[in-house]
């Protein structure tokens, strides 16, 4: 179990570096964070002309979590971000990019 921990850790960390250092800036100036009284999570949220626009980190392929869709159902965005294991695709809006696709994420979303 503290494998998966770290793993997931070191996954957001280098999406974090991804996203938002690395040059060229592809994100804002500073990365968000939103949480729903415990029961849910974004690990980013990226302001993009005005529309915020939350980026779902996962470390490994299983996306069944509920913290994406627990925010889609609070604020109703256009357009999500999942980063995780699962190949690249879009759907509804939500664009699933794989980890290694991760610094072309605002990107391949539209931005």
């Amino acid at each position: 179990m503290k494998y998966l921990h770290f793993s997931a850790l070191n996954n957001v960390l280098w999406r974090l570096k991804e996203i938002f250092l690395k040059p060229p800036q592809i994100g804002p100036d500073k990365p968000y964070y939103w949480t729903s009284e415990g029961r849910a999570e974004i690990e980013f949220l990226v302001d993009v002309a005005g529309q915020v626009i939350p980026v779902e980190v996962k470390a490994e392929g299983n996306t069944n979590g509920r913290s994406l869709s627990v925010y889609t159902q609070k604020f109703n965005p256009v357009r999500r971000i999942r980063i995780s294991m699962n190949n690249l695709q879009e759907n509804g809006g939500l664009y699933s990019i794989p980890n290694p696709l991760s610094d072309w994420a605002l990107k391949l979303s539209g931005r």
